[in-house]
């Protein structure tokens, strides 16, 4: 079973690997770049949205 992501920024489509079957936590877009918080569970996509960015350079350790 594929996972479809579109991408909320460029409206790209883009597959994920079943690596992402039960997956909580961020994807990026390979087009523009765009990270969005995914929610996935049993192949199933739940929820799809931006990633805020103090959020994402917390994550990376920036701030």
């Amino acid at each position: 079973m594929k996972i479809r992501i579109n991408c909320i920024s460029c409206g790209h489509l883009f597959d994920l690997t079943d690596a992402y079957q039960d997956y909580e936590g961020p994807v990026k877009c390979w087009i523009c770049g765009e990270v969005h918080e995914v929610k996935i569970e049993n192949s199933l996509v739940k929820r799809v949205g931006p990633v805020q960015k103090k959020q994402l350079a917390e994550e990376q350790g920036i701030v």
